[in-house]
């Protein structure tokens, strides 16, 4: 079995006696931190309806204080988001050219 069957496996393992989504989510973003050297940030953005359209930060686990609020309109992450813009078409051009980039 490959590490991340093992790692799937264990999240879900753990989801079935975890105390929420949130609880889940901390488990998964420490776990993937720990266990996959390469990214130096894991974690989770929430959706945000109301007041404002943004995905707000959730757990995480990482290097960097992360953007706590990021508009739908903003950086890769927000225009993912957009209900009304397939994900893969942002992958098809270069990421920084992406409308409104944040660092």
């Amino acid at each position: 079995m490959s590490r991340y069957e093992d790692l799937l496996q264990e999240f879900e393992a753990y989801g079935r006696s975890a105390r929420g989504a949130k609880s889940l989510m901390q488990h998964i973003a420490q776990r993937l931190h720990e266990s996959t050297t390469r990214y130096n940030w894991v974690g989770f953005y929430l959706m945000e309806v109301s007041p404002f359209e943004a995905l707000v930060l959730g757990p995480y686990v990482g290097s960097f204080a992360p953007t706590l609020r990021i508009p739908l309109d903003k950086g890769l992450c927000g225009a993912a988001a957009l209900p009304a813009r397939p994900w893969w078409s942002i992958m098809l051009g270069p990421i920084f050219a992406i409308l409104g980039r944040i660092s």
